[in-house]
Parts: structure tokens; sequence; C-alpha cells
């Protein structure tokens, strides 16, 4: 049995309910968390990967499968520092313009994805 489960299958707080646009999110509230658009921004691309599927981990973020391979994510801000982050994850960071290394990805290069 994996130690993730399935989007559908479960939300694991219940005031972490992600719609499938970001935007949506303003027009029900005048005051929402930055990081909740960023995870919905996040999930809203990802859904476009053909052949894949994205799970909720018991510890971390999201983890999208395609295929045979896994791929574990961790969605922060600019400023959060990498500590306890395990090797195989990779870090999505907002509000950056490139990479600082190989683990680390901006956040608006997921709007590339087809």
């Amino acid at each position: 049995m994996p130690k993730f489960w399935n989007l559908s299958d479960r939300v694991r707080k219940e005031y972490k309910i992600l719609l499938g646009n970001p935007n949506l999110y303003n027009s029900y509230s005048k005051k929402t968390d930055i990081w909740i658009h960023r995870e919905s921004f996040f999930i809203s691309q990802l859904r476009k990967v053909e052949n894949s599927e994205l799970f909720l981990p018991k510890a971390g973020d999201f983890i999208l499968e395609r295929y045979d391979e896994i791929f574990a994510f961790e969605i922060w801000g600019k400023n959060k520092r990498q500590e306890k982050c395990p090797k195989s994850t990779y870090i999505v960071k907002d509000d950056i313009k490139i990479s600082e290394n190989d683990r680390i990805i901006p956040l608006w290069i997921f709007w590339l994805i087809r």
C-alpha cells in the first residue's frame, strides 16, 4: 500500500480546499493566504500532464506519478530556506526568477506545461 493518497480520495485538512483555478479564491474571500494561491496554481498546471496522477503524501505537499516515475514537490515562498527536505524532493519556490540549484524550480515555470 503506498504511503500517499489520491487527491480525490482524501483531503488532509478541512481548511485546505484547492480549487482548479486560483483566481476563484478572490471571488469567494477578500483575504486568502498566499500559500493557497501557490498550491492551487501548481495543481491547476500539473493537471495538464497526460498519463499522470497527483497525490497528497503524508509528509510534504504533492507527489506526481507518471508511468513508473514518482516526483515529490514542496511548494515554498521566496525566503524559506532548505533545512530538512529530502534529497529526492523538488522545491517549487514562488517569487524567484531563476533556480538557485538543480532541486529548486521557480513556480512560474509550471505555466509552460501543456
